[in-house]
């Protein structure tokens, strides 16, 4: 594994991928910023959605409040006649479709008259709403209940009614459905799977929406919403419902003075965030895909401007190693790390090849000092090799005589009237300072003149490859201006 990633290309690919991590967070960071505000939005809507509820049901309760006020005050009540009080309920009920029921019981909790048909034994006595109106002159309201014959939620307000005598005679009572939450709903309905729950303070279900006869009477369901709204109150979560579907929900008393009952609304989580889910993967491809296409031409551009040049190395390099030192890369000039470093490569294959080339004719000498058996034969080799070594096409060696004169000893490429002229040269004659070599043997060099080297010696041009072409006095002067040594 750690092989596969020590390839310069797959480290460049992942200095790439690296490139890419900044963008990757900022994607993911854009989606939880869009995740925190698509929350917050429908927060706000699940708000404003059991606000109205709850100050519609507040509507609702004043309104009953009032009309029990103003009944309590009528002569057929006060007098509990039957027949009237019964019209007057009946009429009263369907101009106001949120009253379940209307009706009269005695001082002990008989239902005297009703808008609803009721039995002769029928009684209240046992209700919460009555046993508080007998205690107060105000209307009083009871707790949410089911119907136990149409299993249909209620709540019971109530109002002590008094003869003219002033003395208490009876109780007004008012029953309100919650068939209301379905009209509100149907006008305003929450997003695809959103539900809007009613429940009492013990945790059953009041009703519910869209399907108020799947739920209605259940109590305790599993819901985990159900569990934080008795312990809350109020408040916004995210929990399962009462069908297990998880969903963003917000609840709040009906009554915010006496919680009697909580109305919950939530949207399922899945479809809240499904545009923000969808958002990310449609950048996550976006960002894939321009990955990829930075990758790919990572790959090739790498190929062509890094990869292919340092394989010519890598390949020059082991031929190098091999003894070939006459190898180079051959690549362009150009600019660039890898140019400098071929060009640095060339020079010291070109070094190498110069040294084994000294060293070779070196050996070489060696060798020829070792068999030879006469100067003049030793001379002739040496000449031979260095005029190999230098492709000289003119070469000569010059050696001091007891007489003052350096005649060649050793020649190629010069014509013989070129070396009985020169063979002359001597440094006991007059003009000798002229000569470049008899400056050298007396050690009159001045590294000054452009002749000689810091090292002593001298350099030589190619002047003498015309020496024949040229007649013999000029002959004679170019050898006193610049000997053709």
């Amino acid at each position: 594994m750690f092989g596969f990633f020590s390839g310069l290309r797959v480290r460049l690919l992942g200095i790439v991928l690296l490139a890419v991590i900044p963008a990757l967070v900022f994607v993911i960071y854009t989606r939880l910023e869009h995740r925190q505000l698509v929350k917050k939005n429908v927060e706000e809507e699940l708000l404003h959605v059991v606000q109205d509820m709850v100050r519609f049901h507040g509507q609702l309760i004043h309104q009953t409040n009032h009309l029990l006020f103003l009944l309590a005050e009528f002569s057929e009540i006060k007098q509990a006649r039957y027949q009237e009080c019964t019209a007057l309920f009946s009429d009263l009920i369907k101009e106001n479709q949120e009253l379940l029921n209307l009706g009269l019981a005695d001082y002990q909790g008989k239902i005297i008259c009703s808008a609803l048909p009721i039995r002769q034994s029928t009684t209240i006595a046992d209700q919460s709403y009555f046993q508080k109106a007998l205690k107060t002159r105000q209307v009083v309201i009871g707790n949410y209940q089911l119907n136990p014959t149409t299993n249909k939620p209620y709540l019971g307000l109530a109002k002590l009614v008094r003869n003219p005598a002033g003395q208490p005679t009876g109780v007004i009572f008012a029953h309100l459905d919650l068939d209301w939450v379905q009209k509100l709903m149907s006008k305003e309905p929450l997003p695809a799977k959103g539900v809007v729950t009613v429940i009492d303070e013990k945790g059953v279900v009041l009703t519910s929406w869209p399907e108020p006869q799947q739920w209605t009477g259940i109590q305790n369901p599993e819901g985990k919403i159900i569990e934080i709204a008795l312990a809350q109150k109020q408040g916004i979560s995210e929990a399962s419902g009462i069908d297990g579907l998880f969903r963003l929900y917000a609840f709040r008393p009906l009554d915010q003075g006496n919680p009697r009952g909580f109305i919950l609304a939530g949207v399922p989580t899945k479809i809240l965030y499904a545009k923000v889910s969808g958002n990310l993967a449609r950048n996550l491809l976006w960002l894939g895909l321009a990955t990829a296409l930075v990758l790919a031409g990572a790959w090739i551009l790498s190929s062509q401007v890094i990869m292919q040049p340092l394989q010519t190395l890598i390949k020059t390099a082991k031929q190098l190693a091999a003894g070939n030192l006459g190898v180079r890369t051959d690549l362009p000039e150009g600019k660039g790390e890898i140019h400098e470093l071929a060009n640095s490569f060339d020079q010291m294959a070109e070094e190498l090849q110069e040294r084994e080339k000294i060293l070779e004719l070196h050996n070489k000498i060696m060798v020829i000092a070792s068999q030879t058996t006469s100067l003049e034969e030793l001379l002739k080799e040496f000449i031979r090799e260095i005029a190999d070594y230098t492709n000289c096409t003119a070469l000569g060696i010059r050696i001091l005589q007891r007489d003052g004169t350096i005649p060649y000893e050793a020649a190629q490429g010069f014509s013989q009237k070129f070396l009985n002229l020169e063979n002359r040269l001597s440094i006991e004659t007059t003009d000798s300072e002229k000569h470049l070599c008899s400056k050298l043997i007396k050690g009159a060099i001045t590294p000054g003149t452009p002749c000689f080297t810091k090292q002593g010696s001298f350099l030589v041009n190619a002047a003498g490859q015309g020496i024949d072409g040229i007649a013999s006095d000029g002959r004679n002067r170019l050898d006193t201006l610049f000997p053709l040594e």
